[in-house]
């Protein structure tokens, strides 16, 4: 049960990297997921989920992504929580990656759909260019596209992971089934009412 609801929430996560990679990409065709080989000391870490120019003006940004639960902060703001432990677990690697001109950004929503203000700041420069590019398009449009987006991803994931916690009968995809059937009647903007019946520590 524990590395079921561990797996639905590396693929809720998954699915938010390849949606602000598709949008970044659009903009940026050297944008990249997951590269390794940016810490030189490190060779293996993979520091960025987005390694992309269209997130931060003038600077390769190395995009962390995370979700984390409001329940796991002890009263403290979950998402900056989850951002600033973030940026301490990766200090050590920060001069290599300025070296480069890339600057690492961890970019975090709450279970309920609510982004750190950096998450916001990157959606709102990768509208913009996005919007720049295709022509007559206003950028606010393109933000609350990607805004949704990211809403459908990680209310599909609160979803997958609750019925994760469930007893199963063992019929092979009875939970990704019933949710995926319980997600047609979701929208970007109800993610407020998925709450996640599991575990509340974060997940990355």
């Amino acid at each position: 049960m524990f590395l079921l609801r561990y797996w639905e929430a590396t693929k809720g996560h998954n699915a938010i990297r390849d949606t602000i990679l598709a949008y970044a990409a659009e903009v940026d065709p050297s944008a990249d997921r997951e590269p390794e080989g940016l810490v030189a000391s490190q060779p293996r870490a993979r520091p960025a989920d987005v390694l992309t120019s269209a997130a931060i003006p003038g600077r390769l940004a190395a995009l962390d992504i995370g979700v984390t639960s409001p329940a796991a902060a002890g009263g403290e703001d979950a998402a900056d929580a989850m951002f600033q432990r973030k940026v301490a677990e990766h200090d050590s690697q920060r001069a290599e990656l300025e070296a480069q001109n890339i600057v690492y950004r961890p970019i975090i929503w709450t279970h309920f759909g609510r982004p750190h203000e950096a998450a916001l700041d990157a959606i709102r420069h990768i509208s913009k260019l996005v919007a720049r590019r295709r022509g007559g398009v206003n950028a606010n449009v393109i933000e609350r596209k990607i805004s949704a987006a990211v809403s459908v991803c990680i209310a599909r994931r609160a979803a997958l992971m609750s019925l994760a916690c469930w007893p199963q009968r063992s019929t092979t995809g009875t939970a990704e089934a019933a949710a995926h059937a319980a997600m047609d009647h979701f929208h970007a903007e109800d993610t407020s009412m998925v709450v996640d019946r599991c575990s509340p520590e974060d997940t990355d």
